[in-house]
């Protein structure tokens, strides 16, 4: 089980500065959380950004999130401890001393590498003629040395 960051609102905030911080967000797909209810029941409505903005679209600054969401028209989500999270459904919302951590994560299952994939991957470059050739052996290195204050170098 893993835990994904979101943006956390309150339902009482105007959507002006909530435009801001989804403009900033990290992706389309991350999670809004908005806390609505008051602080012993509190009230947590998960939305993903592209949502969110699909429904300011058109609305003034001013407009509330509880009226521009519509929140009191949608059930609230239940919200899961660390402890429980492992347990719980896709997008509830991960609290944990009254302090939003983020929402419970997808799986991200990545397909296996075939075995044509890994040979690609771990052989080295074949070298060409010309790159076995490119500096004859005998030919002695020049090292240099550490800039001098005057700026010349050291041989």
């Amino acid at each position: 089980m893993r835990t994904e960051n979101a943006l956390e609102a309150r339902a009482t905030d105007t959507i002006g500065p909530l435009r801001i911080r989804l403009l900033a967000a990290a992706s389309a797909k991350q999670a809004v959380v908005v806390l609505g209810g008051d602080a012993d029941a509190p009230a947590f409505h998960v939305f993903t950004v592209a949502d969110v903005m699909g429904a300011l679209a058109g609305l003034t600054g001013g407009t509330s999130l509880t009226e521009a969401l519509d929140l009191s028209g949608r059930p609230p989500v239940a919200a899961v401890s660390l402890r429980t999270a492992t347990d719980a459904d896709v997008g509830r919302p991960v609290v944990e001393n009254g302090r939003l951590l983020g929402v419970v994560a997808g799986e991200v299952l990545r397909a296996e590498s075939t075995e044509d994939e890994m040979g690609r991957t771990m052989t080295p470059p074949a070298s060409t003629p010309a790159d076995t050739a490119a500096e004859p052996a005998d030919k002695p290195r020049r090292r240099w040395g550490f800039l001098s204050r005057s700026g010349s170098r050291d041989d």
